[in-house]
């Protein structure tokens, strides 16, 4: 009966050691759930200084697909926030983050939305880029799927800011030209 007991428990100690190998594994296996978790622990541990928020209304035509370095560019607007500890937007940038997960994709998409990290002395220290609806975008330079938990904080906060009032993040639809909306 003891050896029985005994056996037991080795078998769910050693499932629970492998359990753990294998989600260490996983997270190596993608790094950029890892340079998520990176930025995240930056900002809990007050290290983000500054952020900077790119947007391309979704609108606006281009002959390309934009590339990270096509929206750092060509981005129409670029809101900068320094104060990122205690600031308004500490608490829901650390919870979007928290909750954000992203897997490499085989196939880009056209970034229209970046938000680029930088720490105390001003150094960039990452940046994640989106399509129009969030689900697929850049982190470094490896194309993602992700949720949409950061990018429904990026709109629910900015979309104000750059004219796209009703924008709503679910919303797939590119909106016409007007002369009301070419500011």
């Amino acid at each position: 009966m003891k050896t029985c007991i005994t056996a037991c428990i080795l078998f769910v100690i050693m499932s629970i050691e492998v359990c753990l190998q294998e989600s260490k594994a996983m997270a190596d296996d993608n790094p950029i759930q890892s340079d998520v978790t990176r930025i995240y622990q930056k900002l809990v541990d007050e290290e983000i200084g500054q952020i900077e928020i790119l947007h391309i209304p979704a609108w606006v035509e281009t002959p390309i697909r934009l590339a990270p370095e096509g929206l750092q560019k060509e981005f129409d607007y670029r809101l900068t926030i320094r104060s990122i500890p205690h600031g308004p937007f500490e608490k829901g940038l650390v919870e979007a983050l928290k909750t954000f997960k992203a897997q490499p994709a085989s196939q880009g998409t056209d970034l229209r939305w970046g938000i680029v990290f930088f720490d105390n002395d001003m150094q960039r220290i990452g940046a994640i880029y989106f399509g129009r609806v969030g689900s697929r975008g850049v982190i470094g330079n490896t194309d993602m799927s992700c949720n949409s938990t950061l990018f429904d904080w990026l709109v629910s906060n900015f979309s104000c800011c750059f004219g796209e009032a009703n924008s709503g993040a679910k919303k797939k639809t590119a909106k016409t030209p007007t002369s009301s909306n070419k500011e």
